[in-house]
């Protein structure tokens, strides 16, 4: 994505996964049960060993966050593995989503290590308030 642009006449949302296998990770299966899970996805890849990001189009039908989250819990008894996930909210049509990415991994590396806060699946709405006042609260007198 570095100094590249990916401007949509839909509206999409990034959904990023971390994924670590217990044993033998059977990716292909994995990968192949989310695709038949998220009907409309746009895109979905590992661009790590680990790290996968699934593009999905805004539909009327789409899963939230809860939903979203359980279907991983299953996937990750099905696999044995463990994912943590942080669903991005749907971005306007028209948006670039290379620098709402960038903005979105930030929070996810960071938020993803103070998961006393939420569960493995995680999106902006449960982390903003803690990741844009981390900062000012560690500099704070009063707390």
């Amino acid at each position: 994505f570095k100094d590249a642009s990916c401007i949509q006449e839909k509206s999409f949302r990034l959904i990023q996964l971390h994924v670590e296998s217990k044993g033998e990770f059977l990716k292909k299966e994995w990968q192949d049960t989310i695709l038949e899970l998220f009907r409309y996805s746009a895109d979905f890849f590992f661009y790590t060993d680990t790290d996968a990001l699934l593009i999905e189009q805004k539909n009327c039908d789409y899963l939230d966050a809860a939903e979203i989250n359980g279907i991983f819990l299953s996937l990750d008894a099905d696999f044995d593995t463990t994912t943590s996930v942080y669903v991005g909210s749907f971005h306007s049509p028209g948006s670039d989503l290379v620098p709402l990415f960038a903005e979105e991994r930030r929070i996810f590396l960071t938020e993803q290590n103070n998961l006393y806060t939420h569960s493995r699946t995680f999106s902006m709405q449960d982390v903003a308030l803690h990741y844009y006042t981390k900062d000012v609260m560690k500099d704070s007198a009063l707390i």
